[in-house]
């Protein structure tokens, strides 16, 4: 049986493993409200109560702010997402493939992502649909489709 505090520990590890390797970390204390960026040496301790996240890179698409693309090589044999506005589904899931050359082409031009909600994001900016509609910037209504006509 796991503890509480393995649990926590299991639950913060991926994000103390992302800021060793330089990402940026933020912190919603008490689990909500805005991601502040952790200042350390002032904030060092972790809480039980807070909220810990690695701090996305954000970039502008046609006026809208949405996260970057990966600019890390994902595992071989990973499943990534990339954008797309020819497709009712505004993305395409893949298999990444070290050997391959055509999965080192959205890596190389920022539009690999590694959850579909990204990818759907970029696709709707792209397209100039606000990818965050809802008056909560915490909480996004995606649009998961669109018509296109063949």
């Amino acid at each position: 049986m796991t503890t509480k505090l393995q649990q926590f520990c299991i639950d913060i590890l991926p994000v103390i493993q992302a800021g060793a390797k330089g990402a940026k970390i933020g912190v919603r204390y008490h689990g909500n409200g805005d991601l502040i960026e952790l200042d350390p040496p002032a904030e060092v301790g972790f809480a039980s109560f807070n909220k810990y996240e690695v701090m996305r890179d954000m970039i502008e698409v046609n006026g809208f702010k949405v996260p970057a693309g990966e600019r890390v090589k994902p595992s071989n044999g990973s499943t990534y997402y990339v954008p797309r506005v020819d497709k009712g589904e505004l993305y395409q899931s893949i298999t990444f493939l070290e050997s391959s050359k055509s999965d080192m082409s959205p890596l190389n031009r920022g539009v690999l992502y590694l959850n579909k909600e990204d990818a759907i994001a970029r696709a709707n900016a792209m397209m100039g649909i606000d990818p965050y509609p809802s008056t909560n910037p915490d909480v996004p209504d995606f649009v998961d489709a669109v018509d296109v006509p063949e």
